[in-house]
This record gives C-alpha cells, sequence and structure tokens, in this order.
C-alpha cells in the first residue's frame, strides 16, 4: 500500500500535524491540503446525493396547490416536473461517475444556481402576493437555499460564499426585474433578511470547515498512529500471527506438529561487555542481529524473539513440511559466516554456537501491553540443549534434525552427548550442504559409511 502521509513542514506539531491548519482555512502544508481537499470532496459528495433528494421533495411538496393557487399554477408544476425533477436527477447521476468527482464543487454550484433560477420562475408564476417571488413565501426558499449553500453543501467557504452571492443575485434580479415590489421597502425587507442569512451563513460555512479540518487532523493523526501500532506488531511477532491480533482472534495458542527450531547464542560475547564500549557492542550486536533477520526473511525463516545476545528461530506452516529443517539449517550455516564476517570487521575475537531440532511443539501470544510470541514443549528445550553444549563456530544437530537433512547435508557424528533434564542423546555436527552428486542414495549410503567408521 503506497503511504499518502505528508511530510512534516516548519509548522508542524506532534506526528507532523501543521499548527497553522488550527487558526487558518487553509493547512500550511500542500500535501496536507491536497489531502484534506480530498476528503472533504469525498464528504461533499456524500452530503449533496442527500441535499438532492431533500431539494426534489421540497421543489414537489406543494405541486398539488399550484393550480389551487393560480390559474397559471400549471406553469408551474409543468416547471417542477420537465426541469427540476430532470435537474436534481441528472446532478445525482453526475455525482456518482467517477471521472467527474473532482469536478464536484463545481457540479454542486452549477445545480445551486440552476436550481435557485428554476425556483424564482416557480414563484413568479405565483406574483404578485404572498406566494410570490415578491413575497414571505419567495423569501422563504431563497434563505434555505443560501443557508443549504453554507452548511448541507459542504462547500469550501470561498466556493460557498461566490455560489451564495450568485444566489442573492438571481433573487435580487427577479424582484427588481420581474415583479412590481418597491425597490426600497424591498432593500430594507427581504434583501436585508437574505443579507444577514449570508452573513450568518458564511460564519457558520467557516466555522465547520475549521470542525472539518481539526477532524481531519484526527482522524489522520489516528490513522498514523495505528499505522505505526501495526508496523511495531508485524515487528514484533510473525506476520500471520500479527494477522490474526488485528481480527481480534486472542489469545492465540498453536500446536503445530512438525517444527524446525534454532537457537544460537555468541561465544565470547560476555567477557566484550567488560572490555569494549557499550556504544561499540550494541552496534555489533545490532549489525549481526540485523544481518541474522535479513537472512531469515530471504530464506522464509520466522525470527521469534531474542534474549541478550541469543537467538531463535523456527521455520513452520506455510512452508512445506519437508522443507523446514532445510531452510533452517541453511540459516544455521548462514549465521556462522555472518558471525565471522562481522568478528572480522570489528578485529574482536567472537564466534556463535547454534543449535537444531525439529519436532512437535506449542506456540502461541502472551502479554498484555506487550505482545511476546514463543514457543513451548520439548522441542524447544531440545534446540536449546543443542545450543548450548554445541562447539564454537559449528551447528550442531539433533538426532530428529539429522534424520530429516541426512540426504541433504554433510555431519561429522559427535556421539552421545549428556543433555541437561534429558539425558544423553546422539548429536551431530553440520558442516555443508551435500554436492549433487553425493545427493543420490548410494552416495549419501557410502558418506555415512564413512563417516560412522
Amino acid at each position: 500500500m503506497r503511504d499518502e502521509r505528508p511530510t512534516p513542514d516548519e509548522g508542524a506539531g506532534p506526528a507532523g500535524v501543521p499548527r497553522q491548519a488550527r487558526r487558518r482555512l487553509r493547512f500550511s502544508d500542500p500535501a496536507w491540503e491536497a489531502l484534506y481537499r480530498k476528503a472533504q470532496r469525498e464528504e461533499l459528495v456524500a452530503a449533496s446525493r442527500w441535499g438532492l433528494l431533500v431539494a426534489l421533495i421540497l421543489a414537489l411538496a406543494f405541486m398539488w396547490q399550484d393550480t389551487m393557487l393560480s390559474s397559471n399554477g400549471h406553469v408551474a408544476t409543468n416547471i417542477r416536473i420537465y426541469l427540476v425533477v430532470p435537474l436534481c436527477l441528472g446532478t445525482w447521476y453526475a455525482l456518482r461517475q467517477r471521472p467527474l468527482l473532482g469536478y464536484a464543487e463545481l457540479i454542486i454550484s452549477s445545480f445551486l444556481l440552476l436550481y435557485s433560477v428554476l425556483i424564482a420562475a416557480i414563484f413568479l408564476v405565483f406574483e404578485p402576493g404572498f406566494y410570490g417571488l415578491s413575497g414571505s413565501v419567495g423569501e422563504g426558499n431563497f434563505i434555505m437555499i443560501i443557508l443549504a449553500t453554507f452548511t448541507l453543501s459542504c462547500l469550501r467557504p470561498p466556493w460557498a460564499l461566490g455560489v451564495a452571492a450568485a444566489v442573492l443575485a438571481i433573487y435580487t434580479a427577479g424582484n427588481l426585474l420581474w415583479t412590481a415590489v418597491d425597490t426600497e421597502q424591498f432593500l430594507n425587507g427581504h434583501f436585508s433578511n437574505a443579507v444577514m442569512t449570508m452573513a450568518l451563513g458564511a460564519a457558520t460555512c467557516c466555522l465547520f470547515d475549521m470542525l472539518r479540518r481539526r477532524q481531519f487532523i484526527t482522524l489522520r493523526t489516528l490513522e498514523m498512529e495505528k499505522e505505526r501500532y501495526k508496523e511495531l506488531l508485524y515487528n514484533l511477532v510473525p506476520h500471520k500471527i500479527a494477522t490474526r491480533i488485528e481480527g481480534g482472534e486472542f489469545p492465540i495458542a498453536d500446536s503445530h506438529a512438525e517444527i524446525a527450531v534454532l537457537f544460537s547464542d555468541l561465544v565470547g560475547f560476555t567477557t566484550l561487555t567488560q572490555q569494549i564500549a557499550p556504544r561499540t557492542l550494541v552496534q555489533l550486536l545490532n549489525e549481526l542481529f540485523f544481518e541474522y533477520d535479513l537472512a531469515a526473511e530471504r530464506l522464509g525463516v520466522e525470527k521469534i524473539k531474542t534474549i541478550g545476545d541469543g537467538y531463535m528461530a523456527a521455520c513452520g506452516p506455510p512452508v512445506a513440511e519437508e522443507r523446514r529443517t532445510v531452510l533452517i539449517a541453511q540459516l544455521a550455516l548462514e549465521m556462522i559466516e555472518i558471525t565471522r564476517a562481522v568478528a572480522l570487521k570489528y578485529k574482536l575475537p567472537i564466534g556463535v554456537r547454534v543449535g537444531i531440532h525439529s519436532g512437535s511443539l506449542v506456540a502461541g501470544v502472551i502479554g498484555k501491553n506487550r505482545y511476546t510470541y514463543d514457543m513451548w514443549g520439548e522441542s524447544v528445550n531440545m534446540a536449546s540443549r543443542m545450543e548450548s553444549s554445541g562447539l564454537p563456530n559449528r551447528v550442531q544437530a539433533s538426532e530428529s534434525a539429522y534424520q530429516r537433512l541426512a540426504d541433504r547435508f554433510a555431519f561429522e557424528a559427535r556421539g552421545e552427548i549428556e543433555v541437561k533434564g534429558i539425558g544423553p542423546v546422539q548429536a551431530y555436527l553440520l558442516t555443508a550442504p551435500l554436492a549433487r552428486s553425493d545427493a543420490t542414495p548410494g552416495g549419501h549410503e557410502e558418506r555415512s559409511l564413512a563417516r560412522h567408521g
């Protein structure tokens, strides 16, 4: 997903939020202003669709009275049916066409002006009189149109002010040109009321725009914080687990019948903590784990956690079962090479012990305020013991891991070793992947016999 978050500017507050936006009708950051315009346009379209329905109902509501109010009432009825209805429906249709949404303000503004002309024409049918354009009903309708322009239409203040002024001009021109109203009386009465309505509407429109901008800031800030939380969550736990947590599933506990597990621990690191500067120490550890992470990600292995200078990884679903231990073994060998390269770069005497095992275990997420994805079971203990009883810069594999890798990797039989809490077990030192010619059944058997003497 493409990140549309604007970059902070000099006037930005926390999380890149422009402070000027709270005091002006325009964001100081053009990127924020563009995003706000987009959001405001979407709100305008949604509100206008309902507004068009209201305008249509109001225009047709008193159609039954037309012939009662005037002998020419059928003319007003025809205007409502053959002009107002197509105008409302046509505008509603235009606002549903995606290519036209960029012109939403122009479309709504045009509608308001045409609607005002048609309403003026309807009231001219009943002129003179209470229901005519110069009467109180005509004044009330145009006041409603002006207020709707400033509020329901969701137009930006400059647009709304321009449209409202044009609506007032239509109302004024209609009265002065096509009615017998006294000019002075009109200016001091209906016109003055319409002007005061414009002033009130303009102030309300500006207030609404400020509130919408503050709401926009709040929503964007929440979205940014949500993205940060999501990013942190996906860094804390495996991707598939994070997706389940986002979906509301908690607690999470899974039983796996076949998982390959890796533990590693740096050799000589504890001694280094007393010999080199803390900054260099942390930089060394960060570089090592960063390279481990890259290798694990490239191979499709999940990093589970780090404990001090220890590193735990596992490979399970959705990786195919026959590939899991192979990938863990490849990661183990790469970790040794990475450690050698970093040790050479810093000219420090460090190495790494790696232990691997395959078997069943239980995995899940624990914690309330800080999620931790972990694994438990005998397989985890065995992998840990393979590491702790291993040799520097070597990968020690259990019998279970050896059985799954014997036809793909070369091993050295280490014999039985005593494992704390488990007892004597067979252990093997993984050396390198087998050459293609050695991967045949016969070649494997010959190498195995040679290794076991």
